[in-house]
């Protein structure tokens, strides 16, 4: 039998040994959580480290992190005018029913923005006798701030002990009894149980809405100096990376206007 040689590996220009069909994987700055995976490059392009940032909208509302840097803001507000019109127009033969679901607002630290932010949501869902489910984490009691606003559209407070309000609440049981179509999601954190709950949702059917203006991502992070707020920029960064995995997913990020107005 004829002895197999085996062949040196092929290399780059720059000395890379490169996978076959390889990608790039690169944690953005700031973002050890988060990996982007990149299509194939040219072999000698694998060399560089310079990794191109998701593409995302433009503006943030003008209201939310006035102190960022420009250039930092992620959502083009103006592009969508008439995102509630085209929701409700999208509906086809099935008739639309919304819901309101308020995540996790048993936390102090939520800014004031977003709590007022939240009351327009559920000032409106009360007005139009929208169900509201209230969901907090493990026995926690909604933010005073809100809580005021309880009417008899809210349904019974749902204790959950996982991410998503969905694993092991019985949320589903109550939605689906309700006829519920489309829920409006609302509350802390926004790139953990909000968006938890927002693929939870999708994956039972459910078309979801949201805005950053009603949502908040940690405000304090822990470095070598210890527990320090995070700065405008970081924060707004936190906005992009939740503006662009939502828009991946086909949910509906809108601004608190049109948001308030689907209700």
């Amino acid at each position: 039998m004829a002895r197999l040689t085996a062949l040196p590996p092929l290399t780059t220009a720059s000395g890379l040994t490169p996978a076959k069909n390889a990608t790039v994987a690169a944690r953005p700055p700031g973002h050890p959580e988060k990996i982007l995976s990149l299509p194939a490059a040219p072999l000698d392009a694998l060399s560089s480290p310079v990794v191109p940032a998701p593409a995302a909208p433009s503006a943030l509302p003008p209201s939310r992190f006035p102190q960022a840097a420009a250039g930092t803001s992620v959502v083009d507000w103006t592009a969508r005018p008439a995102a509630a019109q085209a929701v409700r127009e999208d509906s086809g033969a099935r008739p639309r029913r919304f819901a309101v679901v308020m995540i996790d607002t048993q936390f102090p630290s939520i800014h004031t923005p977003e709590i007022d932010a939240m009351a327009q949501v559920l000032q409106k869902a009360n007005a139009k006798g929208v169900p509201v489910f209230e969901v907090t984490y493990k026995g926690g009691q909604t933010d005073q701030r809100l809580s005021t606003l309880r009417a008899p559209n809210w349904q019974e407070r749902i204790d959950k002990k996982d991410f998503s309000a969905f694993d092991g609440t019985g949320l589903e049981d109550k939605v689906r009894s309700l006829g519920i179509t489309d829920l409006v999601l609302i509350g802390y954190k926004q790139d953990v149980c909000v968006t938890a709950t927002a693929d939870s949702a999708a994956g039972l059917g459910l078309s979801v809405h949201a805005s950053l203006s009603t949502m908040q991502t940690n405000v304090q992070v822990m470095d070598k100096g210890g527990l320090r707020p995070r700065t405008a920029a970081e924060l707004a960064d936190s906005d992009r990376y939740t503006a662009a995995d939502f828009e991946q997913k086909g949910y509906h990020l809108q601004p608190l206007e049109a948001l308030v107005e689907l209700l």
